[in-house]
């Protein structure tokens, strides 16, 4: 597990806005995106459990780099930043009954965060992280190192 501070927060924004992305970013439990505030919410803790899915997700739909789980999920909330106006409030709503449904199923972990990643606005957002990785990876390794030089293990 890895912790997440105010100076990683401070780190992310610094990137996002010397790279003109408007996000805000805060802390609470969760890794999400909040489109009512558009605001990409980071972990107190981020528990790398899911990150091997997550990478064979990625991979398979064509990320040609090689980053961390860490900064591609951030990227992947960028990404619902960058694509939420490509969804109606219906449709968002929508999305969010689909994941509430999944969490109803009796999946393996494996399963549930597989068809997490077919959920519309999970779908979407993780193509526009996976084509801004690939198209700008110097970038992506910056806000990488720069969330590393504030992490700590734990």
């Amino acid at each position: 597990m890895i912790h997440f501070n105010k100076n990683t927060v401070k780190a992310i924004r610094a990137w996002l806005k010397k790279h003109h992305f408007h996000s805000l970013v805060m802390m609470e439990k969760e890794m999400a995106y909040d489109p009512t505030i558009d605001t990409i919410v980071i972990p107190s803790i981020y528990d790398s459990y899911c990150d091997e899915w997550f990478m064979r997700f990625l991979r398979s739909h064509g990320l040609i780099g090689d980053f961390d789980g860490i900064t591609l999920s951030i990227l992947h909330e960028l990404g619902h930043a960058k694509t939420v106006k490509n969804f109606t409030e219906d449709e968002w709503a929508d999305c969010a009954i689909e994941k509430q449904i999944l969490d109803l199923m009796a999946l393996s972990d494996e399963e549930y965060i597989n068809a997490y990643w077919t959920v519309e606005n999970e779908y979407v957002a993780n193509i526009w992280a996976i084509e801004f990785a690939n198209k700008h990876p110097k970038l992506v390794q910056e806000l990488e190192d720069m969330i590393a030089s504030t992490l700590v293990e734990m």
